[in-house]
């Protein structure tokens, strides 16, 4: 059986992209599952799936509740790749407690949606 979270701001999936720096993180996660796997997708302000043409994405895990962030292994692309078939999908084996995504000069859309599949 999976369980399927979101990486939110506030109460909101949705990652607001200002172009700049956006952080958002997902914590109190219950450390019970050993495997994880990080998906996000990227969307115009109608809400359509889209590529965006520039910036970076980077995903840092914890085992601990009070963060103390470490890489994930595959976990730092160009968001232009986010569709790239070639490209390795991140996922964190052993127990995590928080999450965080951070999207830098990402450029071509309006919000993204980080979602952590764990089994």
């Amino acid at each position: 059986m999976s369980i399927e979270r979101f990486v939110k701001v506030g109460d909101d999936p949705f990652i607001t992209i200002t172009g700049g720096v956006d952080t958002a993180e997902l914590l109190n996660m219950s450390g019970e599952v050993k495997e994880h796997h990080i998906a996000i997708r990227f969307k115009d302000g109608a809400g359509a799936d889209v590529v965006p043409t520039a910036g970076t994405v980077r995903f840092q895990a914890s085992q601990f509740r009070d963060p103390y962030y470490d890489e994930v292994q595959d976990g730092f692309f160009n968001a232009i790749d986010v569709n790239d078939s070639s490209r390795v999908r991140p996922t964190v084996g052993g127990p995590v407690r928080a999450f965080k995504v951070t999207l830098d000069s990402v450029v071509g859309a309006t919000t993204a949606i980080v979602k952590i599949t764990s089994f």
